[in-house]
């Protein structure tokens, strides 16, 4: 039994009669209905590409938006760079460093204990000066 064969009978014990001539109508309807699923799939693949661009577009806007968004972080951020650096340099030329001023408290204490060593020998000084003048009264 050839393969042709052994299929065209059982589709003859269904009742599918497979053999005879294919008339103009059933061309027609077997046309007809390719026609229109493939219209049916092409209709559907435009609606679907038509999505797809939209959602490019939305991504395309939004993506343009968020450039726009960071430029605008980015000037700001350059901004504040720009203002800290010179609140540095005001912060410099204006405030004392600790050294600096540890440096001012030892040369003032320097200052202070020499001035406490001219006042003690002026006072002793002026003792002596006196406790002469004392002696010499007596």
């Amino acid at each position: 039994m050839k393969f042709s064969q052994r299929h065209t009978s059982t589709f003859c014990r269904r009742g599918i009669n497979l053999t005879g001539t294919v008339t103009w109508e059933v061309l027609a309807w077997v046309v007809g209905i390719i026609t229109v699923a493939g219209v049916a799939v092409a209709g559907f693949l435009l609606w679907v590409w038509r999505i797809v661009q939209d959602l490019r577009e939305e991504n395309e806007q939004a993506l343009k938006e968020q450039s726009l968004r960071i430029e605008a972080v980015h000037a700001r951020a350059g901004q504040a760079e720009t203002d800290l650096n010179q609140y540095k340099v005001h912060a410099a030329e204006r405030f004392a460093t600790k050294d600096g001023v540890s440096q001012a408290i030892d040369r003032m204490e320097a200052a202070v204990e020499r001035l406490t060593l001219q006042v003690h020998d002026a006072v002793e000084r002026l003792t002596t000066r006196l406790d002469r003048m004392l002696d010499k009264r007596e």
